[in-house]
C-alpha cells in the first residue's frame, strides 16, 4: 500500500511538473524570438527611419533613435550637439519595462522621473520571422 501511494505521488509531481513547464514555455519562447533590436522600416522600400526598439532578457523595453539615419530619411539636418545632449537626458529620465501577456499582447509599464509617474498599456503585436508589428509600426530585426 505505501509502494502504491509513493507511485502515485510521484505521478502526480511528474504531471504537475509537466503543466507548470507547458504553461511557461510558450511566453519564455515568444519572448526568446522578441529580445533584440528591431528597427522602423518601411516594408515596401526596405528602407530603415532610424527609429529602433530594444527588448532585453530582463524585460526591458529601450527606444532608441540613430539620428544620422532619420536625417537621412527625412532630408532634415539633425546633427546638432544640443539635440543629442537633449535626446541623452530625456532618455534618462524614463525607464520601460514589457512583460508578454499572450501571444499578442504585451503589456508595456513606464516608469518617468525616477518612478514618480507610472502608467501601463497593453500593446498588440506579432512576429513572422524578422519581421515585428508592434502598435502599428513596422520593425525589421536588426540584432
Amino acid at each position: 500500500m505505501k509502494t502504491t501511494f509513493k507511485v502515485y505521488a510521484v505521478i502526480c509531481v511528474l504531471l504537475l511538473s509537466l503543466c507548470l513547464l507547458s504553461s511557461c514555455g510558450k511566453g519564455g519562447s515568444i519572448q526568446k524570438q522578441l529580445v533584440g533590436v528591431w528597427e522602423a522600416t518601411n516594408t515596401e522600400s526596405s528602407k530603415t527611419y532610424g527609429a529602433s526598439l530594444e527588448f532585453t532578457k530582463d524585460g526591458k523595453l529601450k527606444m532608441g533613435v540613430d539620428l544620422s539615419a532619420l536625417s537621412d530619411a527625412t532630408g532634415v539636418d539633425l546633427s546638432s550637439k544640443e539635440l543629442n545632449q537633449t535626446l541623452d537626458i530625456i532618455g534618462s529620465l524614463y525607464e520601460v519595462e514589457y512583460k508578454i501577456i499572450n501571444d499578442h499582447t504585451i503589456e508595456v509599464k513606464t516608469k518617468a522621473f525616477f518612478g514618480l509617474a507610472t502608467e501601463k498599456h497593453e500593446v498588440e503585436f506579432s512576429l513572422d520571422g524578422d519581421m515585428l508589428r508592434f502598435d502599428d509600426g513596422i520593425y525589421k530585426r536588426s540584432k
